[in-house]
């Protein structure tokens, strides 16, 4: 079988790993969805937008899973 014995390994390997992504990548995600940004945040007029707080916020939990899973495959292929 190979280096992915595991179910779960081959599957993360094909579903998000068969397409370059990379350190790289996961730094342009993280830019382009500014995941470095306070979710709390007050627009220019001041006011505090709740759902603009939830978007980022959910933004921010995605680019973490993928850099978790992103992690998890390099220590996987490195054995």
């Amino acid at each position: 079988m190979g280096r992915f014995d595991n179910e779960v390994q081959r599957k993360r390997r094909a579903l998000l790993f068969g397409a370059p992504l990379d350190e790289r990548g996961l730094d342009v995600l993280e830019k382009r969805f500014e995941c470095g940004r306070p979710c709390f945040m007050r627009d220019a007029a001041g006011k505090f937008d709740p759902l603009d707080a939830m978007r980022r916020d959910a933004y921010r939990e995605v680019v973490s899973w993928l850099r978790e899973q992103y992690e998890i495959y390099r220590k996987e292929t490195e054995q």
